[in-house]
């Protein structure tokens, strides 16, 4: 088997196959998630447009 992790550049890291495992998750929810709380750790938010141009908090 083979443990995805992401690392990043402040130091903290994700075992992405552990926690995709445990919480029923794709592997590209999990990285979507750790990028997007590592960017808002830096002060960034991160947020989607809708199909009527409304700007909502990304939560998935």
């Amino acid at each position: 088997m083979v443990t995805t992790t992401i690392r990043f550049p402040d130091g903290l890291y994700q075992h992405v196959s552990d926690y995709a495992e445990v919480n029923d998750l794709s592997k590209n929810q999990v990285i979507k998630m750790a990028v997007r709380e590592f960017l808002e750790r830096k002060g960034v938010h991160v947020y989607r447009e809708t199909d009527q141009g409304e700007l909502t908090s990304e939560k998935n």
